[in-house]
């Protein structure tokens, strides 16, 4: 709570017939700040002001200029279906059925089987021996 105690001692100023125009002035209409007061026709025009300045701020640009060819900004938009890959038709394993995994699995298996073992030219195993053992 606040306490305001200089409220409880305000004395209201003696009105005096000899003060000058101003004071009166004061005491009747009071020192605190006033409105201001608009009328209808200044509130218009300002309105119309502001809207006018949003127009011509606003640049036209394209989608692709202004977020270039990013795809996380594509907010709502159609895409275009991607197209099979030709080169991996591995199936996705988490949405695919389990006869479409087998048939892929054989598949690969009969590529390997077909393409010939690849020759390595590896030199003889050779371990390491500490040289304080040499």
């Amino acid at each position: 709570m606040i306490r305001v105690d200089h409220v409880e001692q305000y004395k209201v100023p003696k009105y005096k017939e000899n003060a000058d125009e101003e004071t009166k002035r004061l005491w009747e209409e009071g020192c605190a700040p006033k409105p201001i007061q608009i009328t209808e026709a200044d509130m218009k025009q300002s309105d119309e002001e502001e809207e006018e300045a949003v127009k011509t701020k606003i640049l036209s640009l394209k989608d692709d200029e202004l977020y270039g060819q990013n795809s996380h900004f594509n907010f709502g938009k159609k895409t275009e279906a991607a197209e099979e890959p030709t080169h991996n038709p591995r199936p996705d394993f988490e949405k695919a059925d389990w006869r479409d995994i087998e048939i892929w699995k054989e598949i690969r298996e009969r590529e390997k089987a077909e393409q010939a073992p690849k020759k390595v030219d590896w030199k003889p195993e050779e371990h390491y021996v500490s040289s304080r053992y040499r």
